[in-house]
């Protein structure tokens, strides 16, 4: 089961997302101090996230990967966590009514080269606020 996790993203910002890819030594026991979180070799995996309206929606609002020449998804090796770039370009671009929107968002692993591998780890909403300011230099 995916964990639950929702934040904020303010429209115009640059926002990191950070999340940190870790397992139960025994998934088949609950978390306890015999029981600790440790970190996934996240090497061999490749990640996903894509943000809709709803779960319903069939076109997503964004769409990240870690795949590619410029991926918006990071991966750091030595503590196993990915990084999410929310550019201020990309969230500008986002066209709504009101002070803030909720989306829901899910985030994704793989094997490369197998799309039946892959893994939900993290989902929520998504808050993103509106910006005033629309200058760019």
């Amino acid at each position: 089961m995916a964990a639950v996790h929702d934040f904020q993203v303010d429209q115009g910002s640059f926002k990191r997302k950070t999340f940190k890819i870790q397992r139960l030594t025994d998934p088949t026991l609950p978390f306890d101090q015999s029981n600790p979180f440790i970190n996934i070799d996240i090497a061999s995996y490749e990640f996903r996230m894509q943000v809709r309206n709803s779960y319903d929606n069939n076109s997503a609002v964004l769409t990240f990967s870690s795949v590619g020449t410029n991926p918006a998804i990071t991966k750091h090796l030595v503590t196993s966590e990915i990084y999410i770039d929310f550019l201020p370009t990309v969230t500008s671009a986002i066209k709504f009514s009101g002070d803030e929107i909720a989306y829901v968002y899910d985030l994704e692993c793989y094997t490369p080269g197998n799309e039946n591998s892959a893994v939900r780890l993290v989902q929520g909403e998504m808050v993103l606020s509106r910006e005033a300011t629309r200058i760019r230099n």
